[in-house]
């Protein structure tokens, strides 16, 4: 890490983002070099599992592209998503991209005059959604301008199909030459909880760079064939989005869990080695285990053996590591409660990726304890998601590691901590409620 002129702190970028380098181009460059290694993993409601490789997926991203430009989907459009994290919304972001059109996503939670505002403010001109439910919502509070409102449930993909009758590969191949890095991608809007959401402009760049910058530091997790990641946080937030890009730039498998009410058999079912939570996540993990345990004889066994897994990780972060009466009660709590809950998180579980919150101290030495690398990390909508990330090896519970490589933090006179990133405009932005190691 380099301390600068101005006193902030930063981490040289090893990578270059080029003027005509596109979110799209991550999945092309990975169809060329493994066009059949599988990327994919979709599981229907009735348990079935189709994997799509690289190259399927990419045929797919361009086929749905030439539906899009037969639809009226024109370069510089504002095309809305409504619906779960789910291949489809993965599909129509790659698509809409390719294109030269901007995605915008729209939360299931937002309530109609949320998703007015949304129309309204970034000129929505199509709205996809996963309900007819939630297309009569939109179609309730459209300006005059979204022209169309399709739901997935309606046929919106085979519509879609439809209208690539006419088009071709070589038309997608033309929209996409003319798409720039400096390019606007995406907007985000922020949750609204003081007034109207506000909009997020990202551009190409800022994804690749910030993907790129992920590689740079935990590219030993991004580039393994061995990575599987579910995804299950919206991908309508910046980080879950982010995250979806970055697996599919690398060499893992990406799964989906749409219902959150599903998680546990999705999980049981696609066996992630790497999940993307939030802190709350991890607290009904641990609620529900300790809970299950009850009372008596049960539950105190839990109690010591979550004791144990604490203590466990508090002396793996000093020099000498624990000492050999805590390896043993160690290894009697994860023979007894232990492993049972590792269970719960599949057999292949080894990182756990937290963000969107500070995760209690606690909690966290509980996972560590587990056996379970966590890396924890913090940032902004504006910075594309993580500003900060620890490393492999350099992840301290209470800490949320050092700059991503290209951004910048810096202590302010008053002790404040500040932070720029590489996908904001010049100037620092307040990093609230959690520190970073510098």
């Amino acid at each position: 890490m380099k301390r600068m002129r101005d006193g902030s702190y930063t981490i040289k970028p090893a990578y270059k983002v080029g003027e005509h380098d596109i979110i799209p181009d991550m999945l092309a460059n990975r169809a060329i070099k493994f066009p059949n290694q599988v990327v994919v993993e979709q599981r229907s409601s009735v348990g079935a599992t189709r994997s799509l490789t690289a190259g399927e997926l990419q045929r797919q991203v361009e086929y749905t592209a030439c539906g899009l430009i037969g639809l009226g989907v024109k370069s510089g459009h504002a095309v809305a998503i409504l619906a779960p994290t789910s291949y489809e919304w993965l599909l129509l972001d790659l698509a809409l991209l390719s294109i030269g059109a901007i995605t915008v996503p729209i939360y299931e939670s937002d309530s109609a005059s949320q998703i007015e505002h949304i129309l309204t403010d970034a000129h929505v001109t199509r709205v996809f959604t996963a309900t007819t439910q939630q297309a009569e919502l939109v179609r309730s509070v459209r300006p005059s301008f979204t022209l169309a409102v399709d739901s997935f449930d309606q046929g919106a993909i085979r519509k879609i199909a439809r209208a690539a009758t006419d088009v071709t590969i070589k038309d997608v191949e033309k929209r996409r030459a003319a798409v720039s890095s400096s390019d606007i991608a995406t907007i985000i809007y922020t949750s609204g909880t003081t007034g109207n959401p506000k909009g997020v402009a990202l551009t190409h760049a800022n994804f690749i760079a910030t993907s790129e910058g992920a590689r740079q530091v935990l590219g030993d997790v991004i580039d393994s064939p061995e990575t599987r990641l579910l995804l299950f946080l919206p991908v309508a937030h910046v980080l879950a989005r982010l995250v979806m890009h970055v697996i599919l730039s690398g060499r893992g498998v990406l799964g989906f869990s749409p219902n959150i009410k599903n998680l546990l058999p999705d999980i049981k079912a696609f066996k992630p080695s790497v999940l993307l939570v939030v802190p709350r996540v991890l607290e009904k993990v641990y609620n529900a285990a300790s809970s299950k345990a009850g009372g008596g004889i049960k539950g105190r066994m839990f109690a010591w053996s979550a004791k144990q897994a604490r203590a466990y990780s508090l002396a793996s972060e000093k020099t000498f590591g624990p000492g050999p009466f805590k390896k043993i009660r160690h290894g009697i709590a994860d023979a007894f409660v232990l492993k049972k809950i590792r269970s719960i998180l599949g057999p292949n579980l080894r990182y756990i990726v937290s963000g969107g919150a500070p995760l209690a101290t606690d909690l966290a030495h509980f996972y560590a304890g587990m056996g379970i690398t966590l890396i924890q990390g913090y940032g902004l909508s504006e910075t594309t998601g993580p500003i900060a990330v620890q490393h492999i090896g350099k992840n301290p519970v209470g800490g949320v590691g050092l700059p991503l490589p290209g951004n910048f933090i810096k202590i302010a006179k008053d002790g404040e901590i500040l932070v720029r990133g590489q996908s904001v405009m010049p100037g620092y932005y307040h990093l609230p409620e959690q520190t970073a190691e510098v």
